[in-house]
Formats: C-alpha cells, structure tokens, sequence
C-alpha cells in the first residue's frame, strides 16, 4: 500500500533535517517512503526537488508539452498565466504548433488545482501547502489603489458600519467612485480576516454590517 503524497515529503523532510543528509535510493528505514515516492512523482529524485532539497532543471528537455508542463510545475505551484510565460522561455514550445492545448496538457498530467477561475492554482501532489499559500496571497493582494481605501475603511471601522454606510466615506472623491471598487476592498479585507460581516435584525428588517476584527 502506498504512502499518500503528503506523507512521502512530510518523511524526507523529517530525514533530511534528522540525517543532514539527502537519502540515497536503498535508504534503510525509508524503503515504504521511497517506493512511495516513486509510485506518486516518478522517481526519488523528482520527490527531493518537490521538497525543496534539489534545484529544478532549467533546460526544459521534454518531448511532449505535458511532460514540459509537469517539469515546470515541478518547481511550485502556477496559475495558467504563469506556466504559459515559462513555457515561452523554451525553444521546445510553439503556441501555433497544433494539437494539444497548455490546458489540455495540465489536465492530462496529475496536476491539481485550487480557487476560482480566473485566479486558479495548479499544483502536483505533494505541493498542497504551497499552493494555498499562493492563492490566499493572490485573493489577499491589495494594489496600492486598494491600500488607500483599506486605510480609510479600516480607520472609520471603530462601530459598525454597513456597505452604503461605508460607500458614502468616498463620496466627492472621483477616482474611488466605483461601487465594485470600494466591494471588492471590502471582500479581501474579509478574506484576510481584518474585518467580519455581521446580520443586524429590528423587527421585520435586516441588514448585514461590518465590524474590525
């Protein structure tokens, strides 16, 4: 039976740090890890460079765009964008080559993937933690046009405040007019966990307010 993937880099970082040393391909005591290392990324090698003790290889030496895709995945987790501006650095890549598409190759390698759409994350097993740590940092991500209204929104925040309430601290200044501006700072600060949305009830009507945590 095999080691899930998580386990298998979870037990060469144990013996890495314990040993000082990277483990060779008979490692007594690590057998089960390795043949499980093996079975989930193709060699133990492939493993170490997911956990971070070997350097990716820089020449992308792949015959087939999958395998392209999964060398360069190997390396951290990516978005779409991020796997087609490394797949351009090759001289093995062709964007008006027919056949198989970047996505196609992504969906045919064992890569997984987190988060929405239009911020999603793909990732090889094994490479869970890092890749929700890159997707909460790009749902999170505040440009500095978003750094002024978080400032504004987070200094008024002392009581409860709904979103027109809020909303109406920008009135008269034109570059943060937008409603969708000022909602969308309103969501990361919730997804960063600066402030909580509550529902406020008085008889029949209801409204849902925001609070500094």
């Amino acid at each position: 039976m095999q080691l899930p993937s998580e386990q298998v880099i979870s037990e060469l970082l144990k013996f890495v740090i314990e040993q000082d040393r990277l483990p060779v391909q008979n490692e007594p005591g690590l057998i089960a890890v390795i043949e499980s290392a093996i079975w989930h990324f193709g060699s133990l090698e492939e493993a170490l460079v997911i956990a971070g003790f070997l350097p990716p290889t820089n020449d992308l030496k792949a015959t087939s765009l999958k395998e392209m895709v999964k060398q360069i995945l190997v390396s951290g987790p990516m978005t779409l964008k991020e796997i087609r501006k490394e797949l351009k650095k090759s001289s093995q890549f062709n964007s008006d080559q027919p056949g198989m598409s970047v996505y196609q190759a992504i969906k045919n390698t064992e890569a997984k993937s987190i988060g929405p759409r239009r911020r999603r994350v793909y990732f090889l097993p094994g490479q869970e933690a890092l890749a929700q740590d890159k997707l909460t940092a790009a749902l999170c991500g505040f440009s500095e046009e978003d750094n002024i209204v978080k400032s504004k929104i987070l200094d008024h925040l002392k009581y409860p405040m709904t979103k027109s309430q809020i909303e109406a601290l920008f009135i008269g200044k034109n570059e943060f007019q937008k409603s969708s501006k000022i909602y969308r700072t309103i969501k990361k600060l919730e997804r960063s966990r600066d402030i909580f949305s509550i529902k406020f009830v008085a008889g029949y009507d209801s409204n849902w307010s925001y609070l500094k945590a």
